[in-house]
C-alpha cells in the first residue's frame, strides 16, 4: 500500500539553518508542491547519499538555479518567476531523477552503473528525503509527499568513465551551449531531450537578417512572434545577427527582449561592397587581391562589426575561408589577433570557442584570457547530431579557465550600446522580377492563365492546372534569390532556369525541385542536358537528387523557404535556406527564368537577381 503523507506547514517558517524530514529512509518518491524564489535564498531537497535538488533565483549571473541536480545536472536559467509562487515535482524511481518546474522537465538524469563523482556522493540510495535551508529562507507551500515514485520513462544513461560533461558539473564548471539552431532535423523538443541527456544547457535560437542558413527572421513582427514561441522553454533565449544588415533593420527594442544576441564575421563586405559570405567558396575571391590582402580585409571587417553591431557574443570567432585555413596560425599574427582582442575588450563582448570549427586555437584564447576577455562555448551546429563541446572543454582545460571566466546575461553591454548603420546599403545591385503587385514581365504558360495571381503583394499559384510563370526575357549570369511558401501542406512546384524558346508543358530547362521533401533535386525537362547525367533516351525526366537526401533542410509548413540559384556561364548551384544542396554544369549559358504550378497551392515573394 503507498505511504501517502500530506504536509500543510510552510517551510518558510523555519529558521535560516532549519532541516525538515520528510522520510526517514525511502528510495523511491514523488515530492511535489510550490516555492517562492530569490535571489538571496536557497534551499535543498537532500535524499540518497548527497543527491539534492536547489531551490535558488536571481538573474542569469552565473549562480545554479532552482530545479537543478547539484553538481550533476546543473541549470543556469531558472524557469521559475522571482517572487512567485511556482510549482514543482521531485521524482525518483529506480536511477532516474525527474524534476519539473512549474510543469516543466528541466532535468531527466539516469545514474549510470559507473558514475563519475569526486567525492563518492551524489548518488541514489536508500535514505531520508530532507529539506534544508542554506542561505536564508526559501518559502514552500502545499507540500505532498509520496513514498512511491510515477512512472518516469527514464532515458538510456551516459558512460561518465569517459564524458567531460559531467566533470566539469562537478567541478560547478558552467557547461552551456548559447550557439545551437532549430535546423536540419534539429527541432526544439529533440534539442530539449539531448540537453537533459547529456547536462548541457542550450540556448536555442534562430537567425536573424538575411543570408544565413535555416530559419531567417526578417522583420520586428517575425522576431516577437518568436520570442513569445520560446520564452518559457527550458532554454536560454537567444539569437543570431546575421548579413550585417540586421542591426538597422531590427529594432533595438524587440531584439533586447532575448536573453543573448550572437553575431560573426563569416560574413563581410569586400572592396566593391558586395556581401560575402565566406563559408560559400564561389563567393570568395581570393587571387583578385592575394591571401595576404584578403586577411587584412577580414580583420578590418571584422573590427567594424564588433564596433558598430552591439552583440553580446562573436560567435565563430577567427573563422577564416577554407582555402585560407592550411595557414591560419601565420595568417593570425600577433597585430591581427590583438586588433580584434582590442574591440572585444572595449566593447565588453564575449569570444566564443567554437566545437563545430575548433577555433580560436589555443594561443588566441590564452591571449584573451591575460586580457580579461569573458568567453562562451558554441556549437554553430548544422543538424541535430552536433556533438557535446568537445573542442570547448577541451581548450577550456588546457587554457586554465574557470568558471568565473565564463560569460552569463547579466554582464552584457549590447542593451546599452546603440547600433551604427556603418555600411551603406542599397537595392542598385539587384533586379527585382516580381514588383509585389503585378504580373508585369511575367508571361504564363498554362491552359488557364488565372492559375497564377498576385495576392497581398505576393505570386499566389494555385497549383491546378499544370503549368508555368516565365520571365519575357532571358538571362545568363546571374543569381537569383525566391522565396516560398505552401498554403496548407506541402506538395509540389519548381524553380525552372536556362527556358529554351518552345513555350509548352514541359519546356526545354532545368527544374530546381521544390516538391516537399525534395527541395534541391535537379530535374531535367524537355530534353535538356546536364554534364553530370549520361543521356539516356528511355528517362523522361532525369534526376540528380539534392546533397542531403531525407534531411529536413525546408522549413515547416507555411514557413517562409529561401532558394538561391546561381548561374554563371554553364555553371549551376543551388542553395536551399543557406545549405548548399547541388551543383551542375549545363548545357547552355541563357535562358527563361520560370515559376511552376504542379499540384500544390503555394506563394513566391522576393524575387530577385543580382
Amino acid at each position: 500500500m503507498k505511504k501517502i503523507l500530506l504536509l500543510a506547514v510552510s517551510i518558510a517558517a523555519f529558521s535560516a539553518c532549519a532541516t525538515r524530514t520528510l522520510c526517514d529512509n525511502c528510495t523511491d518518491f514523488t515530492l511535489s508542491g510550490e516555492f517562492r524564489s530569490s535571489a538571496n535564498e536557497e534551499a535543498v531537497i537532500e535524499f540518497g547519499n548527497g543527491c539534492e535538488v536547489l531551490f535558488h533565483g536571481g538573474e542569469m549571473d552565473g549562480s545554479i538555479k532552482s530545479g537543478s541536480l547539484l553538481h550533476v545536472r546543473n541549470l543556469y536559467r531558472s524557469i521559475a518567476e522571482d517572487g512567485e509562487w511556482t510549482p514543482f515535482c521531485i521524482c525518483v524511481n529506480g536511477k532516474t531523477t525527474r524534476v519539473c518546474i512549474d510543469g516543466i522537465e528541466v532535468v531527466c538524469y539516469t545514474e549510470p552503473t559507473n558514475p563519475y563523482r569526486k567525492d563518492g556522493r551524489q548518488l541514489l540510495a536508500e535514505g531520508p528525503v530532507t529539506i534544508k535551508q542554506m542561505k536564508g529562507r526559501v518559502p514552500f507551500r502545499k507540500l505532498s509527499f509520496k513514498s512511491e515514485s510515477e512512472a518516469i520513462e527514464a532515458p538510456a544513461p551516459i558512460d561518465e568513465a569517459t564524458d567531460r560533461t559531467i566533470r566539469f558539473q562537478q567541478e560547478d564548471f558552467p557547461v552551456i551551449d548559447y550557439h545551437v539552431h532549430a535546423k536540419g532535423g534539429l527541432t526544439t523538443a529533440m534539442a530539449d531531450s539531448l540537453q537533459k541527456l547529456y547536462g548541457i544547457n542550450y540556448g536555442v535560437g534562430p537567425n536573424v537578417g538575411n543570408g544565413g542558413v535555416g530559419l531567417m527572421l526578417g522583420s520586428e513582427e517575425e522576431v516577437l512572434d518568436h520570442y513569445e514561441n520560446v520564452k518559457n522553454l527550458p532554454f536560454f533565449r537567444t539569437i543570431q545577427g546575421e548579413g550585417r544588415k540586421w542591426s538597422g533593420v531590427i529594432p533595438k527594442e524587440a531584439l533586447d527582449v532575448f536573453d543573448c544576441l550572437y553575431t560573426d564575421a563569416m560574413t563581410i563586405v569586400d572592396g566593391s561592397g558586395r556581401l560575402v559570405r565566406l563559408y560559400r567558396p564561389e563567393e570568395v575571391d581570393i587571387a583578385s587581391i592575394g591571401e595576404e590582402a584578403y586577411m587584412e580585409m577580414i580583420v578590418d571587417q571584422t573590427v567594424k562589426i564588433l564596433s558598430n553591431e552591439p552583440a553580446d557574443i562573436f560567435a565563430n570567432a577567427t573563422y577564416i575561408p577554407d582555402e585560407m585555413q592550411p595557414r591560419y596560425d601565420a595568417l593570425w599574427t600577433d597585430e591581427r589577433i590583438d586588433r580584434v582582442l582590442d574591440v572585444l575588450q572595449e566593447n565588453g563582448i564575449a569570444l566564443e570557442i567554437s566545437a563545430r570549427y575548433r577555433i580560436p586555437s589555443e594561443k588566441i584564447i590564452r591571449k584573451a584570457k591575460e586580457r580579461g576577455i569573458k568567453f562562451t562555448f558554441g556549437t554553430n551546429n548544422a543538424g541535430p547530431d552536433f556533438g557535446r563541446l568537445e573542442y570547448s572543454l577541451d581548450m577550456a582545460k588546457a587554457c586554465g579557465l574557470a568558471a568565473d571566466d565564463m560569460w552569463f546575461p547579466s554582464q552584457g553591454t549590447r542593451k546599452s550600446r546603440k547600433p551604427v548603420v556603418y555600411n551603406k546599403f542599397s537595392d542598385d545591385d539587384k533586379t527585382f522580377l516580381f514588383d509585389g503587385s503585378s504580373l508585369s514581365g511575367w508571361v504564363p504558360v498554362c491552359d488557364d492563365p488565372d492559375v497564377f495571381s498576385v495576392k497581398d503583394s505576393h505570386i499566389y499559384v494555385k497549383g491546378n492546372p499544370f503549368g508555368y510563370l516565365r520571365t519575357d526575357k532571358k538571362y545568363k549570369d546571374y543569381t537569383l534569390h525566391v522565396e516560398w511558401r505552401w498554403i496548407g501542406a506541402g506538395t509540389n512546384s519548381g524553380i525552372f532556369q536556362r527556358v529554351q524558346d518552345g513555350d509548352k508543358v514541359w519546356p526545354c530547362g532545368v527544374e530546381c525541385q521544390l516538391m516537399a521533401g525534395k527541395a534541391g533535386d535537379l530535374v531535367l525537362l524537355g530534353g535538356a542536358r546536364i554534364a553530370e547525367i549520361p543521356y539516356d533516351p528511355t528517362v523522361k525526366f532525369p534526376v540528380k537528387e539534392r546533397n542531403h537526401p531525407g534531411a529536413a533542410i525546408e522549413l515547416e509548413d507555411g514557413v517562409w523557404n529561401r532558394a538561391e540559384i546561381i548561374c554563371r556561364g554553364h555553371e549551376m548551384l543551388v542553395y536551399i535556406n543557406g545549405n548548399f544542396e547541388n551543383s551542375a554544369t549545363l548545357s547552355s549559358d541563357e535562358g527563361y527564368i520560370a515559376l511552376q504550378s504542379e499540384g500544390g497551392e503555394l506563394e513566391f515573394k522576393n524575387i530577385y537577381i543580382y
